[in-house]
């Protein structure tokens, strides 16, 4: 091959590559939008590599959860695990529907106003829009208990817990109303899974000990 012709081939080349890397660049425009940009984002000295903004990460709710709960597991004292454990409960609260929102906000004004019988009713239809939402039935759980139901009161808390066994609060009340009743086995087992998802209370250590001596009897 002539060195003409070889000047001629490295020059296509070249072409190419200017062509198919202002091709890419296009494609990158138009997939935000086709917006041009003047200029004022550029890299320089005072602002280095400004120009490539890179969008956020989207939020993982459940992958959050997961999170809190690990962080609750590993907490060495009651005052750091009661602050994750308010953020679990905010986690708790989102429903993902604004209508099962407005019944929860309706259910916790009737619940100030000790209104039981709207409390009910509001609980009932949130449940039966969307049975998957555990707070419903931890709330109406917590209303059975207020009324003496307690069977209906065990029978949503099982709903809870089969939902979320990690609901601590609904698994707190379920070893409790075990208590109330006379099952202390039942009790100390509700107790004891209780304290590998909160381990800093002391209420629950005493608990388990109290029950343990019940049910166990005294070491030897």
């Amino acid at each position: 091959m002539s060195s003409a012709r070889k000047l001629q081939l490295i020059l296509c080349l070249s072409r190419m590559t200017v062509s198919a890397a202002f091709l890419l660049f296009s494609g990158t425009l138009a997939s935000a939008g086709g917006k041009e940009t003047d200029g004022s984002n550029a890299p320089s000295a005072d602002n280095p590599g400004s120009a490539l903004v890179l969008p956020m990460a989207p939020k993982d709710p459940a992958k959050d959860l997961n999170d809190l709960y690990d962080r609750l597991a590993k907490a060495t004292n009651a005052a750091d695990a009661d602050v994750i454990k308010s953020q679990i409960r905010e986690h708790w609260n989102v429903s993902g529907s604004p209508t099962i929102d407005l019944l929860l906000s309706r259910d916790a004004q009737a619940a100030m106003t000790k209104d039981t019988a709207l409390r009910r009713r509001l609980l009932d239809a949130a449940i039966h829009l969307a049975p998957a939402f555990s707070e419903s039935w931890n709330r109406r759980a917590e209303l059975d208990y207020s009324d003496q139901q307690f069977g209906a009161a065990m029978a949503d808390l099982g709903h809870v817990l089969s939902l979320e066994p990690r609901q601590f609060d609904a698994l707190e009340g379920l070893a409790t109303l075990m208590k109330e009743i006379g099952r202390n086995d039942l009790a100390l087992k509700a107790f004891r899974q209780l304290k590998t998802i909160d381990p800093t209370s002391a209420t629950i250590k005493t608990q388990i000990e109290d029950l343990a001596k019940k049910v166990e009897g005294q070491p030897i």
